[in-house]
């Protein structure tokens, strides 16, 4: 028999099992109330997003996202610090992160600095190399230069093509084909380029990179530099010889830096008019002109030359050894003198005056250098750079 019970103030009965599901209908309906109450998101800290791209990719598919710019404090070297030298010569100061380093540039005043990985990105720098900035994607950069002004950029990718930029390297237009591109080298108004490749001809472009014409003959071009006015150029070969060209390389002629010997030309510098000119090679000695190099004169020491560079009035002088140290010159290259540590040098860049310099150590940092007069140490021109 089913039990019954009273039902409140009606005093009828119910069934036990109907008071039961009541109550079960009861908790499910509270149950269903909570349940709508508003219930806190779950907050994760997610994983920072790498700085560099595993692989090339193209830009076309990826959001437009704004740069991140990661400030350095400025902290001597070990060898100024220990030595003191630097309040003669100047400080040098070890920047931003270690990665594979290779080409460099620099503006004319040296506050906009460029320098790229390979393989990596390519970095800029609108306060004399303090702050950075990464731009584009993973390629092998093998070779940049830079206008006068620093806006116009042109680097090139072996195994790729050749990029140029119009914004100071915040965004890069493709140009040319696909070659083991060497080097670029840039007219100070960043109109007139040249371009070399290993076992290719050398391409000039009057459009800053728009179109491009094949110059001279195939070689294993290494090394290119320019007159500001683009006219007078000159160009190095792995295992060759040294070639100049005065009409913006239309036509070239062969130079013989050390007699016939063929060698590795790994630097080449050039004043802004052309006349004075500097080459580098790998080992041998460095090689100076003062008649946009119709005759030659040996200087220094036969060492691991990797990179050359000069102020606008070719006196100044600067040139990285692999293995070895860097070396300063305010002669025109008469007399050298070994500045900061041994290590593997890569490329190195001069602003106009040649009072800063940028070089690079592949698998290092990057440095940069700033001249200091006689009278001020090595502690005032490092609290100069930290103060910025």
């Amino acid at each position: 028999m089913m039990q019954r019970t009273t039902c409140g103030a009606y005093g009828g009965t119910v069934p036990i099992a109907l008071v039961a599901l009541a109550m079960v209908g009861l908790f499910a309906g509270l149950w269903l109330v909570r349940s709508k109450r508003p219930v806190p998101p779950v907050v994760a800290e997610l994983p920072a997003l790498p700085q560099r791209l595993t692989q090339p990719v193209s830009n076309s598919n990826l959001p437009v996202v704004d740069p991140v710019v990661v400030p350095v404090k400025a902290v001597p070297s070990a060898a100024d610090a220990a030595n003191g030298t630097a309040a003669v010569t100047g400080v040098w100061v070890a920047r931003g992160d270690i990665g594979h380093w290779n080409p460099a540039a620099s503006s004319a005043d040296g506050t906009k600095l460029v320098a790229a990985a390979w393989p990596g990105q390519i970095y800029t720098s609108a306060d004399s190399g303090v702050t950075w900035v990464a731009r584009d994607f993973n390629r092998r950069w093998w070779g940049i230069a830079s206008s006068a002004d620093g806006t116009k950029l042109v680097a090139c990718v072996q195994g790729g093509q050749i990029y140029t930029s119009t914004d100071s390297g915040e965004t890069w237009t493709p140009r040319a084909v696909d070659f083991q591109w060497n080097t670029v080298a840039s007219s100070a108004d960043g109109t007139k380029l040249v371009a070399g490749a290993v076992g290719e001809k050398l391409y000039t472009s009057s459009d800053s990179g728009a179109t491009w014409l094949t110059r001279e003959s195939s070689r294993k071009w290494n090394k290119i530099a320019s007159s500001a006015d683009g006219t007078k150029l000159v160009a190095g070969v792995l295992g060759g010889h040294v070639y100049t060209s005065s009409d913006s390389g239309v036509s070239w002629t062969e130079r013989q830096p050390a007699s016939d010997a063929p060698l590795d030309w790994t630097g080449l510098a050039s004043s802004a008019d052309g006349s004075k000119l500097a080459a580098a090679a790998w080992p041998s000695q460095i090689y100076t002109s003062t008649d946009s190099g119709v005759t030659w004169t040996a200087r220094e020491s036969s060492r691991n030359w990797n990179t050359i560079t000069c102020s606008a009035d070719g006196t100044k002088l600067a040139a990285t050894v692999y293995g070895g140290q860097i070396y300063l010159s305010t002669d025109s290259g008469e007399s050298w003198t070994a500045s900061e540590s041994v290590r593997n040098w890569g490329s190195v860049t001069s602003s106009a005056d040649g009072m800063k310099l940028m070089a690079v150590v592949p698998g290092g940092q990057i440095y940069t250098y700033t001249a200091a007069s006689a009278a001020s140490s090595t502690a005032a021109a490092v609290k100069q750079l930290n103060d910025k």
